[in-house]
């Protein structure tokens, strides 16, 4: 059977009540290269304060994939496109703690690709539909711009060991600056970093950084500390800000942030 009538119908009927995307679409969707943030969603309410990210890439061997992010763990699949239908051939999801709102969210996604939603393209929108849901996203660069890296200060919330991700439940997550002036500061309850710094296209260079262990009595902070100040000291990083993500690594390991 082709959905193709069965999608246009739902979309005519998305534009008229939000009037915001546009009306020219396009079934057969190129998506490779391409990141969107979820603007609007029928049949699902996100966790409040959390966001859905969806990005697309292809592999040397024309192998075609996305990545999905919902505020806590990523999800990462292999994934064509037949017919206007997204077909999802693989998944794997990374395993961070989450909260359980956050964790049947993403049981609830896990189960929205699998069930190959209608997919559809038009400009800078592109749509999602199954039989109970329509999610609706925007390029990401035109819904969320990448902030600058002195714009913002980063909550730094992930460490970065290999292939790997890890966080910690913390009350209070240590935090990053840069300054027009050259100098960054670092401060958690247990640590406090201040250096200098240069950026040449993606590297992040660090100079001159000096170390003051604060007393503390918080085991898990100074746990999470601890991989962040073996890593941060006089080198060159590589760095890249992905909408208000910063991530900073050197030899496989590092650590990301969000700013405000």
């Amino acid at each position: 059977m082709n959905d193709t009538p069965r999608l246009m119908m739902a979309l005519t009927g998305l534009m008229l009540t939000t009037g915001c995307p546009p009306k020219d679409f396009d079934v057969n969707a190129e998506l490779t290269g391409l990141s969107y943030v979820l603007e609007s969603a029928e049949g699902y309410t996100l966790v409040e304060g959390s966001n859905f990210a969806l990005s697309f890439s292809e592999s040397a061997k024309g192998e075609t994939y996305f990545s999905a992010y919902a505020g806590c763990n990523s999800i990462d699949g292999i994934y064509y496109i037949d017919d206007g239908v997204m077909n999802v051939d693989m998944m794997i999801i990374t395993e961070i703690w989450c909260s359980d709102e956050l964790s049947t969210q993403e049981d609830w996604l896990l189960d929205f690709f699998r069930s190959a939603p209608l997919v559809n393209q038009s400009g800078d929108w592109m749509f999602l539909e199954n039989e109970s849901a329509m999610l609706t996203f925007l390029d990401r660069a035109v819904a969320t711009p990448d902030l600058s890296l002195t714009e913002a200060t980063w909550t730094i919330d992930t460490i970065i060991e290999g292939k790997g991700m890890s966080t910690t439940n913390l009350e209070a997550y240590p935090v990053m600056w840069f300054s027009d002036d050259g100098t960054f500061g670092f401060s958690s309850v247990c640590t406090a970093l201040e250096g200098e710094y240069t950026t040449s296209g993606a590297v992040l260079s660090l100079s001159n950084v000096l170390l003051t262990i604060i007393e503390c009595d918080d085991a898990m902070a100074s746990s999470f500390d601890t991989p962040i100040i073996e890593l941060i000291d006089d080198g060159e990083f590589s760095y890249s800000i992905d909408a208000s993500r910063l991530t900073i690594e050197q030899d496989s390991y590092g650590i990301s942030g969000t700013g405000e």
